[in-house]
């Protein structure tokens, strides 16, 4: 299942009738700089005297879910709820946290509410769109993205969500709109480049790619997903110098992936040293025994004719790494 989405959870800040509004305050501060512990024995101070105050409840709920606990987080948003019914930015927040969970139908249900309660919600728009994402219900969740993105145009995560979709749908240049925006108005957006690349790569605009895989090697050095993508697009274009190069990085963080041995293989066959492609293929299916046949495949045909450096085109469909990762 696709868990590419990514998902917004709204801090609330203000704490009307809530006690100890300094403490609050203090509390607030160390959720956003992001001291999970001390921002958690804070609200529970807060809470001590006021148990139910329900900013306080949902931001200790975040405070728990940054902290990995999705057990205590979900429990704080539900108090949060139970505490004020109308709190829209609790239902948000829970409804994210099963969206996270891949809970799909309970966090359409949770979000709906938050969107009856508040129709111009637009993070709520855009975690419900993730829902239906995950659901398979595709033209829900556009519309989800589109609403979200008509009532709040500055949304980077709705512009990467839709050009997500965009892109399953294979319709480029709707998708690369889409990323575009999204690397615009969010620095340093890993997973935007990351699909940005997939585009143009699919485009055949492979200068492109290997532009935005190479930004991957500079926000992620210790992640060889960049250099992988980089060398594999330049194999594409036909290139061969500076391959090599990626190569080596990558198998120097992942030295036994079947991905990065296969495209050692692909590197070698390309320059046709048959016999180092296809000790690289045979290495790849020690590690990826489930596509064996796909390796004896292009060993053979290597063996065949191993001054062919386009034997193993257009077989290898894998790559490394997780579609995405979330964001609260």
């Amino acid at each position: 299942m696709n868990r590419g989405m990514f998902l917004v959870s709204l801090l609330a800040l203000l704490f009307a009738g809530c006690a100890r509004k300094e403490l609050l305050e203090q509390a607030n501060d160390k959720l956003r700089a992001g001291s999970w512990f001390e921002a958690i024995a804070l609200y529970d101070k807060a809470l001590s005297a006021r148990p139910g105050c329900a900013p306080a409840l949902n931001n200790r709920g975040l405070a728990h879910e940054k902290n990995q606990d999705r057990q205590l987080a979900a429990r704080d948003y539900e108090l949060a709820i139970k505490a004020d019914p109308a709190y829209f930015e609790a239902y948000n927040n829970l409804g994210a946290l099963y969206v996270d969970m891949a809970l799909y139908p309970k966090a359409v249900e949770t979000l709906s509410k938050a969107i009856s309660i508040k129709p111009d919600y637009a993070l709520a728009y855009l975690n419900r769109g993730s829902a239906y994402y995950g659901m398979g219900v595709i033209p829900s969740a556009l519309d989800d993205f589109n609403r979200a993105l008509a009532l709040d145009n500055g949304l980077p995560l709705a512009y990467y969500n839709r050009g997500m979709i965009f892109f399953a749908l294979k319709n480029l240049p709707a998708a690369l709109n889409d990323l575009n925006r999204a690397v615009e108005l969010k620095r340093g957006f890993y997973a935007a480049y990351r699909m940005r690349g997939l585009v143009r790569q699919a485009g055949r605009d492979f200068d492109g790619a290997i532009e935005d895989f190479g930004k991957l090697t500079k926000l992620s050095p210790e992640n060889f997903e960049g250099n992988y993508l980089r060398a594999r697009a330049m194999l594409s274009a036909g290139y061969t110098e500076g391959v090599l190069d990626d190569i080596v990085n990558a198998r120097e963080h992942a030295p036994s992936s079947a991905a990065v041995l296969s495209l050692v293989g692909d590197y070698y066959a390309r320059v046709g040293n048959a016999d180092h492609a296809m000790r690289a293929y045979a290495a790849a299916k020690k590690a990826d025994p489930i596509n064996a046949a796909q390796y004896d495949a292009i060993i053979s045909a290597l063996k065949n004719n191993p001054s062919n450096p386009h034997a193993d085109e257009d077989i290898h469909s894998h790559q490394p790494g997780a579609e995405d990762t979330h964001t609260h």
